[in-house]
């Protein structure tokens, strides 16, 4: 098999590893085994009373508790992954555009994983505590999903292009 084609595999494979690799060992640590579905992570939109619904689904809501402060370190481990991948990419393109299309958009999905899971995590408080979830908060919180999912999908798209272009190039 040609090099590149190897490199382009490798460039698709790591973060798909981290991501889904991770994602696993942070169920399994946190005894998150019977999640409600959908995740309240992966939905694009949801309110209070949805998160309340979801929460309320747990036979063990302390293992969505580990999960979520897990979660506080996982996005640096998938979107360093997927930089990875990304910048292997563009650097074998021979570098045909600025880094900062592909650094922002993985920031912005940063930033809003990390804001998804504080004000989860914070909610997710009140709601033990019986203080009640905020409307307010929860819309941040959904909203930062969003970004997340949005920015994240639009990266991986972006890496599998690249990939592709990177395989296609070596044919050529």
């Amino acid at each position: 098999m040609n090099r590149a084609i190897v490199a382009a595999v490798v460039m698709i494979i790591i973060p798909v590893v981290a991501f889904f690799g991770g994602g696993w060992i942070m169920d399994e640590l946190s005894g998150r085994k019977e999640v409600p579905k959908p995740r309240l992570n992966l939905r694009f939109h949801y309110d209070r009373e949805a998160a309340e619904t979801y929460w309320k689904a747990f036979k063990d809501i302390g293992t969505e508790q580990k999960f979520l402060e897990m979660d506080l370190i996982f996005p640096f481990l998938y979107v360093g992954a997927l930089a990875a991948g990304l910048l292997m990419a563009w650097a074998r393109l021979g570098r045909p555009f600025h880094p900062v299309w592909i650094l922002l958009p993985l920031f912005i999905v940063l930033v809003a994983d990390l804001t998804e899971n504080l004000v989860q995590i914070g909610q997710l408080e009140r709601h033990l505590a019986g203080t009640g979830v905020q409307d307010d908060w929860i819309q941040v919180a959904s909203t930062a999903t969003a970004l997340k999912l949005s920015f994240l999908g639009a990266s991986a798209l972006a890496l599998v292009f690249l990939a592709v272009r990177v395989a296609l190039r070596a044919r050529v």
